[in-house]
């Protein structure tokens, strides 16, 4: 199964991309991992606050909120 954030919203399979999309050609995006024990997300506020960042830099829309 494929599962992907697509237009704020989870999307199984293939989604349409125009293929002159700039994350297709330049591979731009935002990439953590999270590291999860007994359940919970250690340093998440510290991952959401670098994602922040880098959507700022990237000129990406990000709302926190979403993620959780």
């Amino acid at each position: 199964m494929s599962l992907a954030l697509f237009n704020g919203a989870f999307a199984e399979g293939t989604i349409p991309l125009p293929a002159n999309d700039r994350g297709l050609l330049l591979g731009d995006g935002i990439f953590e991992t999270l590291m999860v024990a007994d359940g919970t997300a250690l340093w998440r506020e510290e991952h959401l606050a670098r994602m922040m960042m880098a959507a700022g830099v990237l000129g990406f829309p990000f709302d926190p909120r979403a993620i959780e």
